[in-house]
């Protein structure tokens, strides 16, 4: 980021860390993974979740990454998906995303985004091989928007809840069956969700069920369209994922862009789905009336 003006600052800086050499930190993505053998590999369909998609950054890296539609044309994602494509000054990500729904109805679609933005600013300020060193306080969520909807899509609900809501709390998650820009997705088995901790107090936290490329990937209540994360990172050194939380501002952000971003509903359940995002809004309308 040579054009950065945020960049001169430093990390430390920037978002209020105690210097320690977050610039030189060890990044989980660029530690080679621990041998796969320690992740379940136990898959199921994931046809039912056709608002899971597949996302290639058209950088020079040929980055790739996983999201999920909350509308026909705006795609959840991780932050570090949208703003190092390329390296960006902060005034905007200046590539293009190509996404794809494998489980439209109807067959798969593919569309471009020419616009994005991450939910923290601050993100633009950070380095492609230390951000989530740097990067601690900050929510790694951003959403894509497709120049054109998706159609034949359900969407996810999404709430202010904060999950784990009870101490057992079964999840499972939508990923990448291989470390592959063309890799299919499956679901995983159930697992059960950990609270956040205080390094990272913006994600929640699974035993590691990804092997790569599966960043902004949604994750669900077992057995249901409930999105309660997406994943930011992985740990191979103690095989964990972390998920991003979308409780509190992380939500209101998220409802605020889906109604000034999104398209006319498409086919497929979006008359729904979008209905309650409308219904959220007016709820919390009402509530900053009282």
């Amino acid at each position: 980021m040579s054009s950065n003006a945020f960049a001169s600052l430093g990390c430390a800086a920037l978002i209020g860390f105690v210097s320690t050499g977050c610039a030189t930190a060890a990044n989980s993505r660029a530690v080679p993974p621990a041998p796969l053998d320690d992740i379940p590999h136990d898959r199921r369909s994931a046809a039912r979740y056709s608002e899971a998609v597949q996302i290639q950054v058209n950088n020079a890296a040929a980055d790739f990454c996983t999201g999920v539609l909350l509308a026909p044309n705006v795609v959840l994602t991780a932050s570090h998906c949208i703003v190092f494509n390329p390296n960006d000054d902060g005034g905007g990500p200046h590539g293009t995303w190509t996404v794809q729904a494998p489980f439209a109805e109807g067959g798969a679609q593919i569309r471009t985004a020419s616009w994005a933005e991450p939910m923290d600013i601050a993100f633009y300020s950070l380095h492609k091989e230390d951000y989530d060193a740097c990067g601690k306080s900050l929510h790694d969520v951003g959403l894509l928007y497709l120049d054109q909807p998706m159609t034949g899509v359900r969407f996810p609900e999404f709430s202010r809840t904060r999950y784990p809501t009870t101490r057992n709390q079964a999840v499972s998650a939508v990923v990448r069956t291989a470390v592959l820009p063309n890799a299919g997705l499956a679901l995983t088995r159930a697992v059960t969700l950990l609270p956040a901790t205080s390094e990272y107090p913006n994600d929640n936290v699974t035993i590691r069920m990804t092997y790569g490329g599966d960043s902004g990937g949604p994750l669900f209540l077992e057995g249901t369209h409930t999105l309660v994360g997406t994943e930011t990172r992985f740990d191979p050194t103690n095989q964990l994922d972390s998920w991003a939380r979308l409780d509190s501002d992380v939500h209101d952000f998220l409802v605020s862009r889906v109604h000034a971003h999104r398209s006319p509903p498409a086919v497929g359940g979006a008359d729904s789905a979008e209905g309650a995002v409308d219904a959220e809004i007016a709820s919390n309308r009402k509530r900053s009336v009282r």
